[in-house]
């Protein structure tokens, strides 16, 4: 029976979920540190897919810019109408604020964990990037993993948080592949009626 004034992280917390937390986060190494930590601040308030987008979209080819516009349209609609719900409805203190054993490294952000907006922007960016540009998707999936490896060795998420938001990135990156080129399709169609209807 739960205590009054658990955690909401302990009662809904999957019976895997602390095992699987507590050994990544437990295996610690200096070289790992060195790795994992740069790799768990990257995504911190979007500053690194921000200056990913700019360099498509003002030194790109045109469908570059594209590219750009329509990724970064995916990252705001994810996070703001997918990430933040789920946080307000689910609220999940981080697993270095409810457990004394959690090692905590890098920044040490407060509130809410569940889904991870690392995870999910790490993989929304890898679906759509590597179906553009093939040669970049194993190196941007290894790339998602570590992402999502490090927030559990960095004491920021659970392996849940982690999950759920890998899947929210690849599910909204493959819809936006199916979406994209048929908002292609209408806008190209717009513009050449537009013109025909000028022309009379």
């Amino acid at each position: 029976m739960l205590e009054a004034g658990t955690p909401l992280s302990e009662v809904w917390m999957l019976s895997w979920e602390k095992l699987a937390l507590t050994w990544i986060n437990g295996h610690h190494h200096p070289l790992l540190d060195s790795i994992l930590v740069p790799i768990s601040f990257i995504g911190e308030w979007g500053i690194c897919w921000i200056a990913l987008l700019a360099a498509l979209f003002f030194w790109g080819r045109p469908e570059h810019k594209r590219v750009a516009v329509h990724l970064g349209l995916a990252m705001l609609v994810a996070s703001v109408f997918v990430i933040l719900p789920l946080r307000f409805f689910f609220p999940r203190e981080r697993p270095y604020e409810v457990f004394p054993q959690v090692r905590q490294l890098g920044l040490a952000l407060s509130g809410n964990s569940f889904p991870s907006g690392h995870a999910q922007s790490a993989w929304l960016v890898a679906v759509v990037l590597g179906a553009h540009w093939r040669r970049l998707f194993l190196p941007l999936t290894l790339f998602a993993l570590l992402v999502c490896y490090s927030r559990l060795y960095c004491g920021m998420h659970y392996p849940l948080d982690v999950i759920v938001g890998a899947s929210i990135g690849i599910i909204m990156g493959s819809l936006l592949l199916h979406i994209a080129p048929w908002l292609l399709h209408r806008t190209r169609h717009g513009m050449r009626r537009k013109r025909a209807s000028t022309n009379r």
